[in-house]
């Protein structure tokens, strides 16, 4: 049994506030060819969320935020604990939860709390797997 406690919310309502965010620190915070690198993996990776979806490399960050939006069946404290050696970023609030960029993996997410499930993910690899994923 998950540890997380489940929340049958549905955090659609939050996508705006969460896409919006991820955009200023992509375009505020994010190299060009850091933001590159992560668009390459999506093609390059043999790992992938939908196997029979091509990688997109062309898609406005606009497009690829509302094609990879997602709600997530981990909880951030989950999420955050497996990626944490990589190094974890507060980009700004939601609701007044933090949300959390992973540093070289490219992954963004945001629950209304840490244990609480669902949370809203986007890889910016999409649609493959973020590297250690």
């Amino acid at each position: 049994m998950n540890s997380a406690t489940k929340n049958d919310i549905d955090l659609s309502h939050n996508f705006e506030a969460f896409k919006s965010l991820v955009t200023q620190h992509v375009t505020q915070k994010m190299t060009t060819i850091e933001f590159n690198r992560y668009r390459e993996m999506s093609i390059n990776s043999k790992r992938s969320l939908h196997p029979d979806l091509k990688a997109n490399v062309s898609l406005t960050l606009t497009e690829l935020l509302d094609e990879s939006i997602s709600e997530d069946s981990l909880s951030v404290n989950e999420i955050t604990k497996a990626m944490q050696k990589h190094g974890l970023d507060v980009i700004g609030e939601i609701d007044g939860e933090a949300v959390y960029f992973v540093n070289g993996q490219g992954i963004y997410l945001w629950g209304k709390s840490p244990e609480s499930l669902p949370v809203i993910t986007v890889w910016l690899t999409y649609p493959a797997y973020p590297p250690n994923w």
